[in-house]
């Protein structure tokens, strides 16, 4: 059975998520603090075996012994904040879907067993890059999903971080980073009008700079089969890691 933790409990679950798991900067930013969420945890004889941290937007994430018993238990818990997208142990993928939910893979992308080298990307002329602050957090296109995850502009600016790409006084490409854990994984988002000119690549690679700067080490993650983001990630110098399984519920 799941218990829900108080605050001060959370880092409790941390040895659960080992190096190797995906989305680490997720898991860490609730951990922390840093962005809105919730933590369930299930007991062994010492400590915690098995535990759910769940964000306010749909990424949660389960580690340690989950059973098909205890995924069922995570569903019901996770029941009034569809849709979610839940990480977990590989071996539970073929329970999932009897459980209600739809199996699916995601890609991890890091910056490399040598670290991330981070490539010399300039602006075109007419393009300016900026880091997003409280007036460009105003004007983003992705503003609802980027506050999905920290729930208000104040938490984004003191525990996020964004670059945007300015072009005659629009924004057209930004890039948003949560930080956790010494991670930072970032979300793309570029305007239809402005795509396949390489400018989503100069904005992820100065966003990874400026992690790199900051001694964070850059992330991406997207669902499987997503050539334009595999594309993108490496274009930016981040390497493939791995593939993982999530669980979906779309409604």
């Amino acid at each position: 059975m799941l218990i829900e933790l108080e605050a001060q409990d959370y880092p409790r679950v941390r040895p659960l998520f080992r190096a190797s798991y995906p989305n680490l900067a997720f898991v860490h930013a609730v951990l922390e603090r840093a962005i809105p969420g919730c933590v369930w945890a299930g007991s062994g004889e010492r400590e915690f075996a098995v535990a759910l941290v769940a964000t306010e937007a749909p990424f949660c994430f389960a580690a340690g012994a989950v059973t098909p018993a205890l995924l069922d238990e995570m569903r019901a818990l996770l029941a009034d904040r569809p849709p979610i997208k839940l990480v977990h142990p590989r071996g539970l993928a073929s329970a999932a879907p009897q459980l209600g939910f739809v199996a699916a893979e995601r890609a991890q992308f890091g910056p490399g067993p040598g670290g991330y080298a981070p490539r010399d990307l300039r602006a075109p002329p007419g393009f300016e890059l900026a880091a997003v602050d409280g007036h460009l957090f105003s004007r983003l296109n992705w503003r609802d999903p980027v506050l999905a995850i920290f729930g208000s502009v104040a938490n984004y600016l003191r525990h996020g971080f964004g670059v945007c790409l300015l072009h005659d006084d629009q924004l057209v490409a930004e890039i948003h980073g949560v930080v956790g854990g010494g991670l930072c994984e970032f979300g793309c988002h570029t305007r239809a009008d402005y795509r396949r000119r390489g400018l989503s690549s100069l904005v992820l690679g100065a966003a990874c700079k400026h992690a790199v700067a900051l001694g964070l080490a850059p992330f991406t993650t997207f669902d499987a089969g997503k050539i334009e983001s595999e594309a993108l990630s490496r274009s930016a110098g981040l390497h493939y890691e791995f593939h993982y399984p999530i669980s979906q519920r779309i409604c």
